[in-house]
């Protein structure tokens, strides 16, 4: 394929693996400050190389040298049960750039992607330290994160898998309330499970009549019934991690406590003392069980502020008193406390307190109608990238950019506080 003023887009071949390395060593050097020996270099394009089902690479020429570079692998995607072409790396001479070479490279990219069948999309994923990368990306208006910056195009054909290739790795369990208009609670905790590729499991402690205007009427699940669906789940298809939503006092808490203790899982304890719309679950009388009973056992609890300042005991108004909420809640047993700083005057600050230490995770107010259970999606999402084996503080900061893209995607709709996209990208 031409690319325009002289250059040439093909499939490299094995006798240009010398030449590629040569090109990745200055691009590498120039862009990210790195000096790489050959063998980093061509592990993966050689592997492609040597096995065209494993992928293939996209060199572009001008003059017999290499100006541009794109590699591709295959790789299979549980959740959308197809095969698609993950772009690892795009490389592009800096007076290249403005030219379309890169447009040229995606073009090629989609079109051999295509040519391959059973192949239902590309995904490109870039660290943030290339900057060479990030900058062509965002030339061409990709959207960038802090860690990752990917686009997806899934209108291509998907291939069933052959059976039994494709088990189920990960397993999260939302233990929670019903949202029948699937923006919070059980409904958004399977959907943030299910964008992050990972299965979803329920078991519901009560149901409600509400909309984004608010809570209008709450029925309870028996305590032991709440149980049965806990322990059923437990026993025959473990999760990975778990989560807490609603629950609505303290014999609720008890079960879920009894069903859990000893189980040695990931537990994201989100205590909806007073959820940001309609009627407060619990009240005073909740707080015993949740101090007693199920901090300790949490891996994780996330808090608003004024959740925050309910099991501390204290008012929780600025960022000084959200650290020392923060040591308070510690003491009485989670591994670590996440306390949301949404409701706060001016600039949202997140504080997260974790192995003695307090971490600053400021980010930016979105001003929309958006926000019906955001703080489901935040807890659902640590609990899907720890289900996922990623540590916790890597969850939480990949939990918060998700909630900020969701609110940023987020549809409208709704007479109030409308739902988040939770088709955001991860």
């Amino acid at each position: 394929m031409s690319a325009g003023e002289g250059i040439r887009i093909r499939r490299a071949r094995p006798e240009d693996l010398e030449r590629i390395a040569g090109f990745q060593r200055r691009m590498a050097k120039e862009t990210e400050g790195r000096d790489l020996d050959l063998e980093t270099l061509t592990h993966g394009v050689r592997s492609v190389l040597e096995d065209p089902e494993k992928g293939f690479y996209l060199v572009a020429e001008k003059e017999g040298d290499v100006r541009a570079s794109m590699l591709l692998t295959r790789e299979w995607s549980d959740w959308r049960g197809a095969w698609f072409w993950w772009i690892q790396s795009v490389y592009v001479e800096t007076r290249f750039r403005e030219t379309g070479l890169y447009r040229a490279l995606h073009e090629e990219a989609r079109r051999r992607a295509r040519e391959a069948g059973g192949v239902c999309g590309l995904r490109l994923y870039v660290e943030a330290g290339n900057r060479n990368a990030r900058e062509v990306y965002r030339r061409v208006g990709m959207e960038e994160s802090s860690y990752r910056i990917f686009e997806e195009d899934w209108s291509g054909d998907p291939r069933p898998r052959d059976p039994g290739r494709a088990p189920l790795r990960a397993r999260a369990l939302s233990i929670a309330g019903s949202d029948p208009s699937g923006g919070a609670g059980i409904q958004a905790d399977l959907k943030t499970f299910h964008q992050h590729g990972v299965y979803g499991e329920a078991a519901i402690s009560l149901l409600t009549v509400q909309d984004t205007e608010g809570v209008r009427r709450v029925e309870t699940l028996p305590p032991d019934f709440l149980a049965g669906q806990v322990l059923a789940v437990l026993d025959d298809l473990p999760p990975t991690a778990v989560k807490t939503g609603a629950l609505p006092g303290a014999p609720w808490i008890e079960a879920v406590a009894s069903c859990l203790e000893g189980r040695d899982l990931p537990l994201i304890v989100d205590p909806v003392l007073a959820p940001s719309r309609g009627k407060v679950f619990g009240g005073e009388a909740i707080l015993p069980a949740f101090r007693d009973r199920l901090l300790p056992l949490a891996t994780l609890v996330t808090p608003n502020l004024e959740e925050a300042a309910a099991l501390a005991g204290r008012p929780v108004e600025d960022r000084d008193s959200m650290s020392e909420a923060a040591r308070r809640i510690a003491d009485l047993g989670p591994g670590a406390v996440w306390i949301k700083g949404g409701h706060l005057d001016g600039p949202i600050l997140d504080l997260l307190f974790h192995e003695g230490e307090i971490l600053e995770l400021p980010v930016r107010r979105i001003e929309n109608r958006a926000g019906h259970g955001t703080g489901c999606v935040l807890s659902a999402a640590v609990t899907a990238r720890l289900a996922l084996g990623e540590d916790l503080v890597e969850a939480v900061r990949e939990a918060q950019t998700f909630v900020h893209r969701a609110l940023e995607r987020a549809p409208g709709g709704g007479k109030g506080v409308g739902p988040l996209d939770l088709f955001a990208p991860i």
